[in-house]
């Protein structure tokens, strides 16, 4: 007797710019009837993914351009290719109030906000939407984000997740620790709203960060919202498996799933937490056709407005080094690259490089760093993301490959298939969305990092 199948964790994936994965996109007809700089596109996009029962809404953003190609950025704007972006956690704010259960899930990098004020947006968005914000913790890789925030110059690697892990002590504090359970009284016959014997000062002061606290929002009710971060690199993967409660990954095959699924498992038991408290979201691009034969056909015309430079701009502007003037065939020093690309050791570089390889062309790097899109009907796309989800993955990110028209193929074709097949869920679970994804109640757990400081501050503002 076969067990049935644990649902995957499905979201829409897409980023507030003209085009997100290819250049050209912005220019098919249904991307100029659904301008990605006007409200009523997200909210279908929303409306559409609540009605399929889907996990959250997910939006990329980034502070920065990324590296020139050729010299300049001409081409990246002329394209629109992830510019000009609008900030995804206003859109996500705005979209709390027409949906009721879709998470509500935005990139910010530790650079963007100072903890306090970051928090403090959390939690007023988690209260607002009842518990369903999603946080892509990100440390940016790109010199003109740094630039944009008053550093003269891109910090090393290494200094730039050391200043990831102490944002998140700072900003755990503040969440957990600002405000005792009870603290809200609301006693009205003898006028007390808040009990000041359970609000305490942070005092938090790291080598990057000092805050004060408390914290000015009422505790929210996951009180630190899900927490996602991507990357495969050996630090990436240590904040992953101290952190997170989901990686995005974006990897070529099965075998690449397994492989760095296995590495992140590994790293959640390295820092004590049980493997199943990391949920591994692959991105997903997919063509939805009645036949095989039609499928082909819409992916054949997707194609015709997407520029084929797009990859190879990707793989530069990530690595952060222009790249331009290099033969794409022809073979580049790994070891230089990691030495002189300061993005090269993310999710788009090392990770996709096997430990005996020396030199690597642009080419196959681009074609490493995401899965191809799966093409076909709608069972021959639940086959395939079965595949996936016996390689490792716990969920995808539907990537907006056709820009947003996809997610109304995917909702209204292959989402009933999945729920007939236990893969997607037929209606949402009460409470967060962490209650959604874990089943365990809308706080961390306490084997989460977070959990200890709850409690830690004596001292009270009474």
């Amino acid at each position: 007797m076969n067990m049935p199948r644990p649902r995957l964790i499905i979201n829409a994936f897409a980023m507030a710019v003209p085009s997100h994965n290819f250049f050209g996109m912005w220019r098919m007809p249904y991307a100029l009837a659904h301008p990605y700089n006007e409200i009523q596109t997200w909210i279908d996009i929303a409306e559409t993914a609540e009605r399929g029962k889907l996990d959250g809404i997910f939006l990329a953003d980034h502070v920065g351009l990324t590296a020139p190609w050729g010299g300049s950025h001409r081409l990246a704007a002329a394209g629109g290719f992830s510019f000009p972006n609008d900030d995804a956690f206003v859109i996500c704010s705005a979209l709390a109030t027409r949906t009721t259960h879709l998470a509500l899930g935005f990139t910010s990098s530790v650079i963007q906000s100072n903890p306090y004020n970051f928090a403090r947006q959390i939690s007023t968005l988690d209260n607002i939407s009842g518990g369903r914000t999603a946080w892509n913790l990100v440390t940016s890789a790109l010199e003109n984000s740094y630039r944009n925030v008053g550093f003269e110059k891109l910090p090393s690697h290494e200094e730039r997740y050391a200043r990831a892990f102490e944002y998140l002590q700072a900003v755990y504090a503040l969440w957990e620790g600002s405000w005792d359970d009870g603290a809200i009284v609301r006693d009205v016959e003898n006028g007390v709203f808040v009990d000041a014997a359970k609000v305490h000062p942070i005092d938090f002061k790291g080598e990057y960060f000092s805050v004060q606290g408390p914290l000015h929002s009422t505790p929210s009710p996951q009180r630190t919202p899900f927490i996602y971060t991507p990357g495969l690199s050996d630090t990436a993967l240590a904040l992953a498996g101290a952190h997170a409660e989901g990686l995005f990954m974006s990897l070529q095959n099965l075998e690449a799933m397994r492989f760095h699924g296995e590495r992140a498992r590994a790293a959640v038991k390295a820092a004590g937490r049980d493997a199943g408290d990391l949920k591994l979201i692959q991105s997903t691009k997919i063509v939805v056709g009645s036949t095989m034969a039609e499928a082909e056909a819409k992916l054949a015309a997707i194609r015709e407005w997407a520029d084929p430079i797009t990859d190879l701009m990707e793989i530069s502007g990530i690595a952060g080094v222009d790249l331009s003037g290099v033969d794409p065939d022809e073979q580049l020093s790994v070891e230089e690259l990691a030495r002189s690309a300061p993005g090269f050791k993310g999710a788009l570089g090392m990770a996709n490089i096997r430990p005996d390889e020396k030199t690597i062309s642009m080419h196959e790097l681009a074609s490493r760093t995401q899965a191809a899109p799966i093409v076909g009907t709608p069972e021959f796309i639940a086959d395939e993301l079965e595949k996936w989800q016996d390689a490792g993955a716990d969920g995808i990110n539907i990537a907006d490959y056709q820009f947003h028209e996809g997610y109304v193929d995917f909702v209204d074709h292959v989402i009933p298939v999945l729920q007939e097949r236990g893969l997607a869920q037929r209606e949402y679970a009460d409470g967060s969305f962490r209650n959604q994804v874990f089943g365990h109640g809308d706080r961390l757990p306490s084997t989460h990092p977070a959990a200890k400081h709850r409690g830690a501050y004596p001292t009270s503002i009474d």
